[in-house]
């Protein structure tokens, strides 16, 4: 029985510390642990150089997977491969790493014949014996012994998840992944497509910065993962190693875009909203610095700040939660997924942890969780601002009922004091009328008691000016806007009027009047000018005239209104004129209740040139 146990020990003690492949034990697993490595720090060795160094110089490696996160050195990994059959056995080289820049592979059999290979993302996709974005390698194994040599180097994360498989093993690999793969891509395209569609639809902005995302997320793993070699770039492998690296650096920009436009930073949190933005520009200037230094200084500050950026949108997603932002609950949990994913990636990158293919696509997963979550959190933020927005709107809708209630009381209440108001005008304007006619009766009764003739005519003109001021409230007692009263309905009441008092004279008038409304001051100037100046034609102008006949008109150019009044009469001294109280009169009026000019000349009798601005007519209007 003891020495059953000691043959146990002995197998499992000689399995843990051997150093040969065999190739009859058909098996997917990674050959780490069988494998010795030599560092080429200046990368100045060679085949021939490497085959000379005794067994001491190379290190025995103890994991599955040989990793040592970024290196400048070139590594020599060495291993034995045994066939045990007589026939030679295809097998293929793979590296689960899609990203090897160079991998130079040597294989001596048991005749010291020697086999060489090379492969890596600085060859062309065609270069590679079945072409997926895995690098592989097939090779015929001789029976006996081989030593392989895998010369290799890269300015990416130095991680070779190395395996020796039978097309039977590589095929059932290769569909384990892309179980993985497809289901990613699959559900975060599902997920871009409908949130693209829902912002084309509702223009709701965290939509399309969520797609951006997405998008740029997709972009980045596919590029990483060389799907984008594998179907685009497949002659360019320098263009497809720089989307490895540029495509993380956009996806890390959009991520922060989305998380300020979701959490509302720039209106909730404007400090923190500045703060980011710092991050942002510095992010973009260390991005086009590593740009201009190389490749190689771009990848390192990629995969380095990607873990950080999470940490940071899980920062800002808590600081929301915290301030009491509901709608950061689904965010914050979405990115807590995000950063445990990223954390597993970056952890087995820089060999903190053991490797493992699922844990090492854990950041994809993470995404994946996180964007379904992301979707969750967008869907209730809208349904919440759509339940707030429905509730305003019929909060809007029973102010607006309520101001309407309102609005028609006061208008009701306006409508009465504008009736009441209207009515109290028409009664003044009434009473004044009447009082202006008694003025007019008392008048014409002191009339007849005078003797002296030139005494009479002064009353008379005096009477005259009082008609044409009632003339005027006649006018307000038939319209309902006093400040539009039409200015040749009113000069022909005046005319009439004063035509009526006249009628053996037979003097005939040319009116030409433009439709012009005047404001209610304008009217009684404008009407005691008109009653002077016919009554001094009337007096004065017509003496041994056959055909007396006064023309008044009145238009409008751009600035002024301009009113020409004119008698066929025998003319007059201007100077004379000019000194007698009815121009002296009619001067004040336009001067100064009208800001008007005034000109007088005989011209086949006296003309009258009047200019009156348009500012003291405040409501006129030509029609």
């Amino acid at each position: 029985m003891k020495i059953y146990y000691l043959i146990i020990l002995f197998i499992g003690f000689s399995s843990a510390f051997a150093t040969e492949i065999n190739l009859s034990n058909e098996n997917s697993s990674y050959e780490g642990e069988k494998i010795s490595y030599f560092e080429d720090k200046n990368s100045s060795y060679d085949i021939n150089k490497i085959k000379e160094l005794d067994n001491k110089s190379f290190i025995k490696e103890n994991k599955k997977v040989f990793l040592t996160f970024f290196t400048q050195s070139t590594y020599w990994l060495k291993f034995d491969v045994i066939n045990e059959t007589n026939n030679k056995l295809e097998r293929y080289f793979v590296f689960d790493t899609p990203w090897i820049d160079t991998i130079n592979i040597y294989i001596y059999d048991e005749q010291n014949s020697l086999t060489t290979y090379k492969l890596g993302t600085l060859l062309p996709f065609k270069e590679r014996s079945m072409k997926i974005n895995l690098l592989n390698q097939i090779h015929n194994f001789s029976n006996g012994k081989s030593t392989v040599y895998l010369q290799i180097k890269t300015r990416d994360p130095f991680i070779i998840p190395f395996s020796i498989l039978s097309e039977k093993n590589f095929y059932e690999k290769i569909i384990d992944m892309d179980l993985i793969v497809i289901s990613t891509y699959s559900i975060v395209s599902a997920i871009l497509i409908f949130n693209f569609l829902i912002f084309v639809i509702a223009r709701y902005k965290p939509y399309f910065y969520y797609s951006l995302y997405l998008l740029s997320y997709l972009i980045a793993s596919l590029s990483y993962d060389s799907h984008t070699f594998k179907y685009i770039l497949y002659d360019y492998p320098n263009t497809q190693n720089w989307m490895q690296s540029i495509t993380i650096l956009f996806y890390l920009i959009f991520s922060l875009l989305f998380a300020k436009s979701f959490l509302e930073l720039k209106d909730s949190f404007p400090k923190i909203d500045k703060y980011t933005n710092y991050i942002l520009v510095i992010h973009i200037g260390i991005c086009i610095l590593t740009t201009i230094l190389g490749y190689e200084y771009t990848i390192f500050y990629a995969s380095c700040i990607t873990p950080l950026f999470s940490i940071y949108m899980l920062f800002l997603g808590l600081y929301s939660f915290i301030k009491g932002s509901k709608k950061a609950i689904f965010f914050t949990l979405a990115t807590i997924f995000g950063c445990i994913g990223a954390f597993l990636t970056s952890s087995i990158a820089a060999s903190l942890i053991a490797y493992d293919w699922y844990l090492f696509k854990g950041v994809d997963i993470g995404i994946t969780i996180d964007s379904i979550l992301f979707s969750i959190a967008l869907a209730y933020r809208y349904t919440s601002l759509n339940l707030i927005l429905e509730k305003t709107k019929n909060e809007v809708t029973q102010l607006n009922i309520n101001l309407e209630k309102k609005v028609d009381e006061r208008t009701k209440e306006l409508d009465i004091q504008v009736k009441n108001k209207t009515v109290l005008l028409k009664e003044l304007s009434h009473r004044i009328k009447n009082n202006l006619q008694i003025i007019s009766a008392l008048l014409y009764m002191d009339k007849d008691k005078l003797v002296n003739e030139k005494d009479k005519d002064i009353l008379d003109e005096n009477i005259k000016r009082i008609k044409s001021i009632s003339i005027l409230y006649e006018n307000f007692l038939e319209i309902e806007n006093p400040n539009k009263i039409e200015l040749k309905k009113y000069i022909k009441e005046i005319v009439s009027e004063i035509k009526n008092s006249y009628s053996s004279l037979n003097i005939s008038y040319d009116l030409n009047i433009h439709k012009i409304l005047l404001n209610q001051n304008s009217l009684i100037p404008i009407g005691l000018v008109m009653n002077e100046l016919i009554l001094n034609s009337v007096k004065y102008a017509f003496k041994e005239i056959p055909n007396p006949k006064i023309s008044i008109y009145f238009f409008k150019d751009d600035k002024n209104i301009n009113f020409i009044y004119k008698d066929n009469g025998i003319g007059a001294s201007i100077d004379k004129v000019e000194s007698g109280f009815g121009f002296s009169l009619i001067k004040t009026l336009i001067s100064f209740q009208l800001n008007g000019k005034i000109n007088c000349r005989n011209n086949e009798g006296l003309e009258y040139n009047i200019i009156l601005p348009k500012d003291s007519f405040l409501n006129e209007k030509v029609l």
